[in-house]
């Protein structure tokens, strides 16, 4: 399972991982496999629908210029 699959590392790190033969499922916030991070119960369900042998975690916020921290981590 792959958080941040899109961005800018984890489109890279899952194409590697493809090509090892590894079977890669992003959890992103659209595509595929949608799932609100901040959504705790959604993102339990995801990860115990995929039942994943490893977690990734890349998912990020590249540029912190929130006015509160409840922004931030929504």
């Amino acid at each position: 399972m792959l958080t941040g699959a899109a961005g800018f590392t984890g489109r890279y790190l899952r194409k590697a991982l493809e090509a090892r033969g590894h079977s890669v499922v992003p959890l992103q916030v659209e595509g595929l496999n949608p799932c609100d991070l901040t959504d705790r119960g959604a993102t339990e369900a995801a990860v115990h629908n995929a039942q994943p042998d490893a977690v990734v975690h890349l998912a990020a916020v590249s540029f912190v210029g929130h006015d509160t921290p409840e922004e931030f981590y929504r």
